[in-house]
């Protein structure tokens, strides 16, 4: 679906911080879900949308105009299926900002599909893509169910580019797998970790039960750092989440086992990662870098809450956490929304600021669930869905902005062409749980071993995606709700924030 009603409160001067809610459909086409959020320097903000199916990027100015929408309308593969990669973007220390899919394309044979992986350059200031590298294991076969996912990726400050996931092949392995690039999008090198074997589960019966959750961050420096949870082959599999660092020339410097996948983010000091032990606590840890012993643990508990927490992220002398938090005690809505937390590097709590959307009825004036979240030029970025589209709210990163922040109008359609449409207001709000803070010391991290080989990447038989189904400022106005009551129809409000 997609959704417009020009709303503009107040006019735009300086960088103001707002809110704004959009949405694109053109049947079957509906990129409905915020998978990833950058923000470049002149403050240009791209959400990476995906739906079923379509995928794209929502294009705003740094006052929330849309000035952009580019758009692929699904990749249909041999059998008839239609897939919707996510895009996950990739900031660099000089601002600059690539996106990553992994896509489904026609194998060689031209029969079944297989998965490999594009690597952009994005211009946000026109969500324009531009190749900058794509691939696969060499050693992959499409005839035995062959593929190279990426699942994480980082950059340092010489535009270099490491991204990792897993590459299966023959014989029942997956191995997760390492890359870097330079900043021409040249391959530097290509490390195959410990494989993942499929699990033996009983007399002639294997089950697939891969390692999961490769992800990598990087220092300015160079140095990365993976984390993955690797399994056993063994009819009762063994778990183990393993955290290793690499140099900049792919030299591994040391391994932990550990008892959280750590989805961290380092300043050369210290890798910060966050995980949930209960539904209502937040656990922190920060790994010195030098040799992947624990520095120090928090614990963050919310009584009555839920949390998931989405991502953690670094400005300045701070570490930010953003997550999805629900209160049991908050009635049918449970004021769902995007909690920030802000701490000193050193582990001392600062604040918690909870955004939120509470209209009255129907449930559509609540939101249903967070997306991606980033900080840029001073601000917190959040990503939300539930309003009919995709919401963004940008706010300071200071957190000085709390209480009813405005009253967003936004419209909801449906039934066939021509749409009826509804319009619906509510108050977008940000209050603090008072999240209290312990010192614990609950995490482990024991020296480990992990091994690796090198491998190489090949482009042979891998397509390159691309963002074909665009649209200007004026294009976007021509198809906008509610004048517009056919398909393709885009929705879209906004209210800046004083």
């Amino acid at each position: 679906m997609s959704m417009a009603a020009n709303v503009v409160l107040f006019a735009d001067s300086g960088e103001p911080d707002w809110v704004a809610d959009t949405k694109y459909y053109s049947n079957p086409v509906d990129p409905n879900d915020g998978d990833s959020i950058a923000v470049d320097t002149n403050g240009n903000v791209n959400v990476a949308v995906s739906g079923s199916p379509g995928f794209g990027l929502q294009c705003y100015n740094k006052y929330a105009g849309l000035r952009h929408l580019n758009l692929n309308n699904g990749l249909t593969v041999s059998g008839g299926g239609v897939f919707s990669p996510d895009g996950t973007f990739v900031t660099f220390p000089d601002g600059s900002v690539k996106i990553f899919y992994t896509a489904q394309f026609d194998d060689p044979g031209g029969i079944n599909y297989w998965q490999v992986f594009n690597v952009f350059d994005v211009d946000l200031s026109t969500g324009s893509l531009t190749s900058f590298a794509y691939g696969r294991d060499s050693g992959i076969s499409y005839a035995d169910g062959g593929y190279t996912t990426m699942t994480s990726g980082a950059g340092d400050s010489s535009g270099n580019f490491y991204g990792c996931g897993f590459t299966r092949r023959s014989g029942n392995n997956e191995f997760p797998y390492l890359v870097k690039y330079n900043s021409a999008g040249t391959v530097q090198w290509t490390l195959v970790l410990q494989p993942q074997v499929q699990q033996f589960t009983g007399a002639g019966v294997d089950t697939a039960n891969y390692g999961t959750g490769a992800i990598v961050s990087a220092d300015a420096s160079g140095n990365t750092y993976v984390s993955l949870r690797h399994t056993t082959n063994s009819a009762i599999p063994t778990f183990t989440d393993k955290l290793m660092k690499f140099n900049s020339s792919g030299t591994q410097q040391w391994v932990t086992i550990t008892d959280v996948l750590r989805n961290g983010v380092s300043d050369g000091t210290y890798l910060y990662s966050v995980d949930n032990p209960t539904s209502s606590t937040i656990r922190v840890v920060a790994t010195d870098v030098s040799d992947g012993s624990i520095a120090w643990e928090r614990t963050l508990t919310g009584s009555g809450l839920s949390i998931a927490t989405r991502n953690v992220l670094v400005s300045g002398s701070y570490v930010y956490i953003a997550s999805q938090v629900t209160d049991s005690g908050a009635g049918v809505s449970g004021d769902l929304g995007m909690t920030w937390v802000k701490m000193s590097t050193s582990g001392s709590f600062v604040w918690d600021r909870h955004i939120y959307a509470a209209g009255s009825v129907p449930v559509t004036t609540y939101f249903n669930s967070c997306g991606p979240s980033t900080i840029a030029n001073e601000k917190m970025y959040s990503v939300f869905k539930g309003l009919g589209g995709v919401t963004t709210i940008k706010l300071p990163l200071d957190g000085s902005k709390t209480g009813t922040l405005c009253t967003l109008p936004y419209l909801t359609f449906g039934g066939a062409e021509p749409f009826s449409y509804t319009q619906y207001t509510t108050d977008i709000k940000v209050k603090s749980w008072g999240l209290s803070e312990s010192t614990t010391s609950t995490a482990t991290s024991t020296s480990s071993t992990y091994g690796t080989t090198t491998t190489t990447l090949t482009t042979a038989d891998v397509d390159v995606l691309s963002l074909g189904t665009t649209y200007n400022a004026s294009q976007i106005a021509s198809i906008l709700a509610p004048d517009n009551e056919y398909n393709p129809v885009a929705t879209y409000s906004k209210r800046q924030l004083l």
